[in-house]
């Protein structure tokens, strides 16, 4: 991949420049999710998150088991679940960014079983990379997420979505700056859209961050997978200056909010410390 120099993107950032961090929610807030099935009846899962930020902006998290989680009884399977031998795994898709830290992410929570880098949501099939990044093609940088429900809620998928990058800001995360960059969930069934709406309005009007949330709720479009050497970037690269700039500083976040949330292999050593 080729840098492009003189350009407000932190893929061509210098050594000397500042790590691009997500926002930070500041004092104490609660993150509240609510998920709904077919039959119309709502569960309400209430997750407290205390946040104190030192001077030095290191957080010390505090996260409090679930204190309700009703599950509804008669679920029928979405279009957005695929057979995986003997389970069924569901799908999501998630704009945050550039694909490369979105992928690293999601790639370290346990229950995901698979992420795919690649574009949604534009208007010219089969794009290619370098159309994507004009921004006129239409189509967002994505990843798409297979996961096991038994193991891990798309509630909880959103949560991690949330607070690993910048949802507050239109068509940008840090010095990426484009429409492809934008955030945006892209929803599979009537269900994931639901819960990911009454989350955003439960965000928003808890003033969790300091300003409004922009994050997009689409319905998910045609997927087209990212070429092979943008797949599994960070784990092929981690000493590449954009891994060690941008995504390391997403990545130590990750293990500092949601540690317990980590595969095994990825609690400890294959994290910044």
């Amino acid at each position: 991949m080729r840098f492009r120099l003189r350009r407000l993107s932190a893929r061509g950032r210098s050594a000397g420049d500042e790590p691009c961090n997500p926002v930070q929610p500041s004092g104490w807030w609660f993150l509240i999710a609510t998920s709904a099935s077919r039959a119309r009846r709502l569960s309400t899962i209430f997750g407290l998150v205390w946040f104190h930020t030192h001077q030095k902006q290191e957080i010390t998290v505090l996260r409090i088991t679930l204190l309700a989680f009703l599950l509804t009884a008669g679920t029928t399977f979405d279009a957005s679940r695929v057979a995986a031998q003997d389970r069924v795994l569901e799908t999501a898709t998630f704009g945050g960014g550039c694909y490369w830290c979105v992928e690293a992410v999601f790639q370290r929570i346990e229950g995901v079983e698979e992420v795919s880098p690649g574009f949604m949501g534009g208007r010219l099939p089969n794009p290619t990379y370098d159309q994507v990044l004009t921004g006129r093609s239409g189509h967002v940088e994505v990843v798409q997420i297979q996961f096991d429900p038994s193991t891990i809620t798309f509630a909880k998928l959103l949560e991690v979505f949330w607070q690993t990058h910048d949802p507050t800001t239109k068509n940008r995360q840090g010095n990426d700056i484009g429409p492809q960059y934008r955030s945006v969930i892209f929803y599979h069934s009537a269900n994931q859209k639901t819960e990911a709406e009454e989350f955003k309005r439960r965000l928003n009007r808890g003033r969790v961050f300091p300003s409004p949330i922009v994050t997009a709720i689409e319905k998910a479009s045609d997927f087209y997978l990212a070429k092979e050497d943008h797949r599994d970037y960070y784990n092929r690269n981690p000493d590449k200056q954009y891994c060690q700039l941008v995504i390391g500083p997403k990545l130590k976040k990750l293990k500092e909010v949601f540690g317990d949330r980590l595969k095994a292999s990825d609690s400890s050593e294959n994290l910044p410390k």
